[in-house]
């Protein structure tokens, strides 16, 4: 069911964009609109009769690009596992990315570029970032130093609250 709005107001309206539509981020989707968020997705490729099933299901719109999702969301949820989408999140597409808006990212390849997230963030093109990896080894601790990008150690669709309060205090 949803929750109060009233506790989640900050995010009540806002948009998340996701830059593909799969199980992981179906259950992030999901969440969202739990939140009174809207949600826009990316179909790559022909779409699923589950695909079509879930976005008719919870009202989710549709987009073309990934670079609309980025140009229109308050939150990008990004995932693949893919390894030649490896490094792909770098400068030129943080450029992309809706001024003030916050990154998530929760692929268990590494395709944000560490360094290119850290200038966005330090020069406040984006409001701050939420990094799941499965690994601690994966990011060097040194590159995030700024406390608007927060590390989560392959938990972050198990809990709503302190990930959401993380983001949005």
């Amino acid at each position: 069911g949803a929750v109060s709005e009233n506790k989640y107001s900050l995010l009540s309206g806002k948009t998340l964009g996701v830059d593909y539509l799969d199980e992981m981020t179906k259950a992030a989707a999901k969440t969202a609109g739990d939140f009174g968020m809207q949600v826009t997705a990316m179909i790559k490729g022909q779409m699923t009769k589950d695909q079509r099933d879930f976005i008719e299901d919870y009202g989710i719109s549709t987009l073309t690009s990934a670079a609309d999702i980025f140009r229109s969301s308050d939150f990008v949820l990004v995932h693949s596992s893919d390894e030649k989408d490896r490094g792909q999140l770098a400068f030129n597409e943080f450029e992309k990315i809706k001024k003030g808006s916050y990154l998530i990212d929760i692929s268990p390849v590494d395709i944000i570029d560490p360094y290119a997230l850290s200038a966005a963030v330090e020069k406040n093109h984006l409001a701050g970032a939420v990094i799941d990896i499965a690994d601690r080894a994966r990011i060097a601790g040194d590159v995030f130093k700024d406390e608007r990008i927060i590390l989560t150690y392959r938990n972050i669709l198990s809990t709503r609250e302190p990930e959401l309060n993380a983001i949005t205090d």
